[in-house]
């Protein structure tokens, strides 16, 4: 009822091991921190830590059996730097972060966004969109862009508030 869908990927597309670092990477970009509990050498709990590293995130290991091949990617996360994790406590303090049992959430009014402040490539999108609903197709070949191109740009201007997704794969402009 109430939440939020955040992709890079059209609704409906499975689950697939592939795009799983492409999540994570939204995923590592709206946290705080990366804790990683467990991680082989080619784990993908270590391509989002890497994630986290590049967007400025603190990185976090939990150490694990020595003798585990589990426990290989977190110890070399905390040889190269990263805060061991021993427990919530100590991740809440390192990130700054107040531990209550009450969270109060404050109503802001989303602010106008002027098209100006849009990159190019966004300023030729959302021109592209009305009021009235366009398919992602159409906007594609109109456009000459694939699906893989456009999303991310409609994600962004609807994080911005300019655009919202109707029914199946048609968005709109926000009045």
């Amino acid at each position: 009822q109430n939440g939020i869908v955040l992709s890079e990927f059209p609704m409906g597309t499975s689950p697939e091991a592939y795009n799983f670092p492409r999540r994570n990477r939204i995923i590592s970009g709206l946290s705080s921190g990366v804790i990683v509990v467990e991680a082989g050498l080619k784990s993908g709990s270590l391509i989002t830590a890497n994630y986290g590293l590049q967007q400025g995130r603190e990185i976090f290991a939990v150490p694990g059996p020595i003798t585990s091949p589990m426990s290989t990617g977190t110890f070399n996360l905390l040889r190269d730097g990263a805060t061991p994790a021993r427990n919530g406590t100590e991740i809440a303090e390192c990130l700054k972060v107040v531990t209550t049992n009450t969270i109060h959430f404050t109503s802001c009014p989303q602010p106008k966004l002027a098209q100006d402040l849009l990159f190019d490539s966004e300023k030729e999108i959302f021109q592209k969109i009305s009021d009235k609903p366009v398919r992602i197709d159409e906007l594609c070949s109109g456009l000459d862009i694939t699906p893989a191109q456009l999303y991310p740009v409609l994600l962004n201007l609807e994080l911005r508030g300019l655009i919202y997704q109707t029914s199946g794969q048609m968005f709109a402009r926000k009045e």
